[in-house]
């Protein structure tokens, strides 16, 4: 962006900044319409990222913004969370997608944690960086065994 060069000045800077506290409290007052509350505690990724730390034994959390999530005996891990996704096709279209387009390129590995129908952990792979070359990975229970030399934990229970 142009003010993070300079070229705009301060005006401009702050006027960003009151805008995303704006747009930050609007969508917080959306979902308290709904009786909802706001809490990053219950999202998806942040109980991923607690569940990796009881899989990857020594994993430390980088807390804040940070670009990665995990630093794991000197490798930067990124956690990615998903639930399982059900197509019309039925039992045999049950997948999982991770989107990482963001991420390539700025860790070393991918902890990727498959939650199943009642947000109990199905399979979890870590995959090295440099094998991801798109920008998302979908495991289906047919291509399972194509990413199983990078499993590390499954539990083949009901879906």
């Amino acid at each position: 962006m142009p003010f993070k060069d300079g070229e705009w000045g301060e005006q401009a800077k702050e006027r960003n900044e009151r805008r995303g506290e704006y747009f930050r409290e609007h969508y917080r007052q959306k979902i308290a319409k709904k009786g909802k509350t706001w809490e990053i505690k219950n999202s998806l990724g942040f109980t991923g990222e607690l569940e990796s730390l009881n899989i990857l034994k020594g994993a430390i959390r980088n807390g804040g913004r940070s670009i990665v999530d995990l630093d794991f005996y000197g490798e930067r891990i990124e956690v990615k969370t998903s639930n399982i996704l059900k197509h019309w096709g039925g039992k045999n279209y049950l997948n999982w997608k991770f989107l990482v387009k963001k991420q390539r390129g700025k860790c070393d590995k991918f902890l990727l944690i498959c939650k199943g129908q009642n947000s109990k952990t199905q399979y979890v792979f870590l995959i090295p960086d440099k094998k991801i070359t798109t920008d998302s990975i979908i495991i289906s229970l047919s291509t399972i065994d194509k990413y199983s030399k990078y499993l590390i934990g499954g539990y083949n229970d009901a879906y």
